[in-house]
């Protein structure tokens, strides 16, 4: 055998023992130059979660000291000057500045709306419910005791923020390694297959046209990878400043399901206080945040003042479906509709974060998964030639 041919076949086998040592030349390094942002990753995760924690904790420290303070008739406006005192700086002058519009006298529920952060928008929606039946004390016990169970919820379960943390991590080593295989390992292979003229099979030239392509082309794929960053700057900002605290139309807009328990919970509040449920819906048209929410609440309420059924509207607005249209009825007819209404409303969040712990248990596999798989088709991809290579000049 000629000696040119020799040294071609001794160096097809070196780079067929450096594809089978492929993935641990790929992921040793990249599991190495990641484990900083990977630690970044988990710490800042821990500080926002940490700061969305003592946020929930300040909001109900809050509504305790105005439950109490209404309950003994004690003026809120002092009190709340007092507490203040005791608050860091920035937090200090939010709750100087309610004080302040109270002192001017605005309702409790005015200020709250006027001053947002610091209580949750569904709570100034049950404050001026209580305002208007003349049972703000019960309001307020009832939102204090609610966002308390929150807190505790949201301090002893997994939320969402582990799974988008997840999501973020993996995706972007995922998209790194296979950033690395298009960027530095396809060329290289390009290289000798066209220096042994070797005739390629259908999975690998569409491999290394797409790797072209893209590295060709990577700023038109830059949104993709961006998109695991995004969504977990999206769910601390919710976290952090609450979900009804923010402005986000088009989202509430798709699913009007949202505000469905905060919803219940408000009619069986004015129903508890012997009023009338369009009390609870003129409030969530005036005070909630949401554009889409004070629109159908408006549109229930004036269905109901024309005559037609509190739950037919409600389902025709789709913020209840047709079998909780039937329980609530039924619940109605027999006389206890405020507990069905608070129940089926708390059923509504149980399944909601029984979806989420599912959904959070699917896609972990499937993440993992479609990694192997990218990582795969390229080292397959890439070994089917140097294969064929080995068997041509054996």
């Amino acid at each position: 055998m000629p000696e040119t041919l020799q040294i071609k076949i001794q160096s097809i086998r070196i780079f067929g023992w450096i594809l089978l040592g492929l993935p641990l030349l790929v992921f040793l390094p990249i599991f190495i130059s990641f484990l900083p942002l990977l630690l970044a990753f988990i710490i800042l995760s821990c500080l926002i979660n940490i700061f969305s924690l003592s946020k929930r904790a300040n909001e109900s420290e809050l509504l305790w000291l105005l439950t109490v303070c209404v309950e003994k008739n004690i003026p809120l406006g002092p009190e709340i000057d007092t507490y203040a005192e005791t608050q860091p700086r920035k937090y200090r002058a939010r709750l100087e500045l309610l004080s302040s519009r109270l002192y001017s006298g605005v309702s409790l529920s005015t200020a709250l709306s006027e001053t947002p952060g610091l209580v949750p928008q569904s709570t100034v929606v049950s404050i001026r419910i209580g305002e208007v039946s003349n049972t703000l004390g019960l309001a307020l016990r009832d939102a204090a005791v609610q966002t308390s169970k929150s807190l505790k919820n949201e301090s002893g379960e997994t939320s969402g923020t582990y799974l988008a943390v997840y999501v973020t991590v993996i995706g972007t080593i995922l998209f790194t390694i296979a950033g690395f295989i298009m960027y530095w390992i396809i060329p290289k292979f390009k290289k000798i297959f066209m220096d042994f003229d070797a005739n390629l099979p259908t999975m690998t030239l569409t491999v290394i046209n797409l790797s072209d392509f893209i590295i060709a082309n990577f700023f038109l794929f830059l949104p993709i990878f961006s998109i695991p960053f995004t969504l977990l700057i999206l769910i601390h900002m919710g976290n952090y400043f609450g979900w009804s605290n923010l402005r986000i139309p088009l989202f509430t807009t798709w699913f009007p399901r949202l505000n469905t328990p905060d919803c219940l919970r408000q009619i069986a509040q004015s129903i508890s206080a012997q009023q009338q449920p369009q009390i609870a819906l003129s409030s969530a048209s005036q005070y909630h945040l949401w554009a889409d929410v004070r629109i159908r609440s408006e549109s229930v309420k004036n269905r109901v003042n024309q005559g037609e059924n509190l739950w037919a509207s409600l389902q025709h607005a789709k913020i209840i479906s047709r079998s909780e249209a039937a329980l609530c009825v039924t619940a109605e007819r027999v006389g206890n509709l405020p507990e069905v209404l608070r129940a089926l409303a708390l059923s509504i969040e149980q399944r909601r974060n029984r979806k989420l712990r599912v959904l959070a248990d699917l896609l972990k596999p499937v993440i993992v998964c479609t990694l192997g798989l990218v990582v795969g088709l390229f080292v397959i991809a890439l070994f089917i030639p140097i294969v064929q290579l080995i068997f041509d000049f054996s």
